[in-house]
């Protein structure tokens, strides 16, 4: 029974890696089709979460923080909404937010969003630069490696 869920748990993140190396590398190769549109923010909030672990300090865990935004934007003189969420990367102290990120998306500032034509839900806010990120490409390969080691797992104690 061990053995079972530990095969399903190592073929949860490797999937999950995978999947998510494979969209970010689809949304590099297919972002010179999106189109291009103004839109605003419509909800942009920072949460921490000290119930949840995050960075461990010495003896101590700093919470998790994430930044949630939520934008609208036009197609066609339709609207539609966006989300995105952020894990803050840099460790969060009690009343220290880093630099203030929560400025830097205020509600009803513009944005400029980029979004696939045939799928408008497939959308995002674009920066202004369009620079690739290899590291996509060891997330790849870390999904694989926890695939293969599922593998592994099944084939000495699955049976």
């Amino acid at each position: 029974m061990l053995s079972k869920l530990l095969i399903l748990a190592l073929c949860t993140l490797g999937g999950y890696l995978v999947y998510g190396g494979a969209y970010s590398l689809y949304l590099y190769l297919t972002h010179d089709k999106f189109q291009v549109s103004d839109g605003y923010i419509l909800e942009s909030k920072l949460i921490v979460d000290s119930n949840h672990g995050g960075v461990g300090v010495g003896a101590r865990e700093l919470p998790e923080a994430k930044f949630k935004i939520k934008y609208l934007f036009d197609v066609d003189g339709q609207e539609v909404r966006g989300n995105r969420v952020d894990i803050i990367q840099k460790p969060i102290l009690p009343g220290d937010f880093g630099p203030n990120e929560a400025s830097m998306e205020k509600v009803g500032s513009k944005v400029v969003v980029k979004y696939n034509p045939n799928n408008p839900d497939v959308n995002y806010i674009w920066s202004g630069r369009d620079g690739f990120d290899y590291r996509v490409f060891l997330q790849i390969a870390f999904g694989c490696f926890w695939l293969l080691l599922a593998f592994f797992v099944y084939r000495l104690f699955g049976r």
